[in-house]
């Protein structure tokens, strides 16, 4: 299997499609839940200089790690890893894996 933290060029994978991947069984173990920078730039906590950090979820699909993202083609981000789990709950998923692991040299917030 190919790791998650190694970019493998496929496709991210769409929010929407996980419901008709899972009834294909085409998901493959448990999502990994990562702690990284952050992509998506917002207001509040959507503020990448304030909160640099965020969780992401990359999930298995026919052998390959696929980060998931919105309908928009953006990377779908945490900034509390309870609202990460109640939205992997919300679809059926009840276990996952966490990966955090802080930047060298940098304090986690």
């Amino acid at each position: 299997m190919i790791s998650p933290f190694v970019e493998t060029g496929a496709p991210p994978l769409l929010q929407s499609e996980l419901v008709t991947l899972r009834g294909q069984f085409r998901l493959q173990g448990d999502p990994l839940v990562r702690w990284v920078p952050r992509e998506t730039k917002g207001g509040g906590f959507g503020n990448p200089d304030d909160h640099p950090y965020a969780w992401g979820i990359w999930a298995m699909v026919d052998g390959q790690w696929r980060r998931i993202v919105s309908a928009r083609g953006l990377p779908r981000e945490w900034t509390s890893l309870d609202r990460a789990e109640a939205w992997l709950r919300s679809l059926g998923i009840t276990a996952f894996v966490v990966s955090r692991e802080d930047p060298v040299g940098q304090v986690s917030p």
